[in-house]
């Protein structure tokens, strides 16, 4: 030991399971910190605040997650005045920090031994995953085909390769291999639920038993659903922009109705783009020995899962489609109703507004005469 205390930069990227860990660590956070590990911060959105300050995002007037303005200055002293040895920094959009962004956190980060944290999983799986995400979270998004083969055709220049592009960021947040980093491995299908969390507790090294018991994350919708929440962004107008809209759609279509339908049909890529995901798989493969890099997972787990590509039947999506759309409708119309309901139960009744309106209206003469 040098007497330095260690950050680990867990830095995403989205659609790799960082939401589950997150949510562990904060379950976890108290024993953690007596076994000597720091989560900085008072709740978990406090490390995207700190990943928006890290890429200088301007903030957002009235966002619900608050003024991020010195989140990483804050979390610095933190854990500079904390007894623990060992602190994490956890944000999905970490990944997506320009090198400018990483060479400034790393001058602020000087006095700590820093190492990084990149999760990684299957590359069909990864695409079906980020698509649905954007899907969620954006209003104009592009049919998945179309999507796909801008991807493709569009590396490294689409978005999506500013975070997913291993030969681009790991390379950067090393600064050319210098800082050590953990690739970690989302676990095939069929491992136990906690292993993930058992590959980051080797990777940091707790020792103290840990409660992995959580409701289920960031649940996939089925190719219909999903395609059906994409044409309802689309129709919806995205100016002014509005939180308040998006969690309503997200509440009331998705959690409610889309996720709850039975039986659907998974997101399929068309099997054109097999050879190419074996081809993005055996490149990743490809930095597990690389100098600098250390591999957390088993042999198997960045191999395409079986069944994920395929052709789509049109009519039973079409079909899948206009059932859900009912269902939407008639629900967020029945929460609309209980909610205006429950407004009028609860306002006093009208000859008391007419009082309070009257004498209101009294009390500003006099102060007038």
């Amino acid at each position: 030991m040098n007497g330095r205390k260690k950050i680990f930069l867990h830095v995403g990227p989205m659609k790799t399971g960082s939401t589950t860990l997150q949510r562990i660590l904060w379950k976890n956070r108290d024993s953690l910190l007596a076994d000597g590990v720091l989560i900085p911060g008072r709740r978990q959105v406090d490390h995207f605040n700190i990943g928006r300050d890290v890429r200088q995002l301007p903030p957002v007037e009235h966002h619900p997650d608050g003024d991020w303005t010195g989140s990483l200055d804050e979390a610095i002293a933190e854990i500079e005045n904390s007894d623990a040895g060992v602190a994490i920094l956890s944000d999905e959009h970490f990944a997506q920090a320009r090198q400018g962004d990483i060479e400034r956190l790393y001058s602020r980060l000087a006095g700590f031994d820093v190492e990084i944290i990149y999760a990684m999983r299957e590359f069909a799986g990864l695409l079906s995953s980020q698509w649905q995400e954007r899907v969620k979270h954006q209003l104009r998004v592009e049919a998945f085909d179309e999507w796909l083969r801008e991807v493709r055709d569009q590396r490294p220049r689409h978005l999506f390769w500013r975070q997913h592009d291993t030969s681009i960021v790991i390379p950067r947040w090393t600064l050319g291999y210098q800082v050590p980093i953990h690739l970690l491995a989302v676990p095939a299908r069929g491992a136990p639920r906690d292993e993930m969390w058992h590959r980051l507790q080797g990777i940091v090294g707790w020792k103290v038993e840990t409660d992995t018991a959580i409701t289920k994350t960031n649940e996939s919708l089925g190719a219909a659903e999903a395609d059906l929440l994409r044409r309802i962004q689309q129709r919806l107008d995205p100016k002014p922009y509005d939180i308040r809209r998006k969690r309503i759609l997200l509440r009331y279509a998705v959690r409610e109705v889309l996720l709850r339908q039975p039986d659907t049909t998974p997101i399929l890529l068309p099997p054109e783009y097999e050879p190419w995901c074996r081809e993005m798989n055996a490149e990743r493969r490809g930095l597990l020995n690389h100098e600098g890099v250390t591999y957390h997972g088993s042999t198997n787990d960045l191999d395409d899962v079986p069944g994920r590509f395929g052709e789509v039947d049109v009519d039973d999506l079409a079909t899948r489609q206009r059932d859900a759309a009912v269902e939407v409708i008639a629900h967020i119309a029945s929460a609309y109703a209980a909610e205006w309901q429950q407004r009028a139960e609860a306002a006093p009744p009208a000859s008391d507004r007419i009082r309070a309106a009257t004498r209101r209206l009294g009390a500003s003469l006099r102060r007038g005469s």
